[in-house]
């Protein structure tokens, strides 16, 4: 898949969630490698957004997101 294909890919899976609030996450593909940036609310959702970028046919994932309710490391 080209970039823009994983780029779609990923956001549609991100909005088709159940458990993740696609609005305040930015999706950026290069060479295959998504960055996923922006705040969520819990940590199982960081980790849900992270699983679906997988399963849209990302090569790696560089999970940036921040977790508004968890780990202070992660907070924004």
């Amino acid at each position: 898949k080209g970039d823009w294909e994983i780029r779609e890919d990923v956001r549609d899976e991100l909005f088709w969630s159940p458990f993740v609030s696609s609005d305040a996450i930015e999706v950026t593909v290069d060479d295959g490698v998504v960055r996923l940036s922006g705040t969520v609310e819990s940590w199982s959702e960081r980790q849900t957004a992270e699983q679906n970028a997988y399963e849209a046919g990302a090569v790696r994932v560089d999970n940036d997101l921040r977790v508004r309710y968890g780990p202070d490391d992660l907070a924004p």
